[in-house]
């Protein structure tokens, strides 16, 4: 007897419960689920619930296995604070999120535009939008990656010093030094 893993669904879907195996199987709790007694039902629990299924073949032999189905009612996701990039660098999208499936537009310069935090390496300004199911539920977000040239440094002229004495240095193209 083999179920399908522990899962997730929004509180407004359905799911299949698949099992392999022959014989009579015994489903519980009876709580949302379309039939206890067939190999595949369908539930549609609107809180978490743990499903036991009992497989028993003509011998009177069983095995028993259990699948828990987490019941969310929303999805929550937040795609990450915008931010600066140096042009030719890349960046992590590191969103968080406990939806299922992602989508990432436009899919321009990511490593892929499915993945939950797929690599971004955009060339000029770019805002991405992420929606996130599980589901019929759904959520959104974006995030900006201002990409930005190399700052051109400049150490400043060069000159000559005497041993013992010192001099200012005027360094300048970035932000910091």
């Amino acid at each position: 007897l083999a179920t399908i893993n522990d899962t997730l669904i929004c509180n407004i879907d359905t799911l299949q419960l698949t099992t392999t195996g022959s014989g009579n199987f015994t489903w519980s709790p009876n709580y949302n689920i379309s039939s206890t007694t067939t190999a595949s039902p369908f539930v549609s629990p609107d809180v978490p619930t743990k499903y036991f299924v009992q497989l028993t073949d003509p011998f009177g032999c069983f095995s028993r296995d259990t699948v828990f189905v987490d019941v969310k009612d929303h999805v929550s996701l937040f795609a990450g604070n915008d931010t600066t990039i140096c042009r030719t660098d890349g960046f992590f999208l590191n969103m968080v999120s406990d939806a299922l499936y992602y989508k990432w537009t436009p899919a321009i310069y990511l490593s892929s535009d499915t993945a939950k935090r797929p690599f971004a390496k955009p060339l000029t300004t770019t805002t991405y939008h992420v929606v996130g199911n599980i589901g019929k539920c759904q959520s959104q977000d974006d995030i900006t990656i201002k990409s930005v040239p190399y700052p051109a440094p400049n150490a400043g002229t060069d000159t000559s010093l005497c041993p013992g004495f010192s001099t200012q240095l005027h360094a300048t193209g970035g932000s910091s030094y």
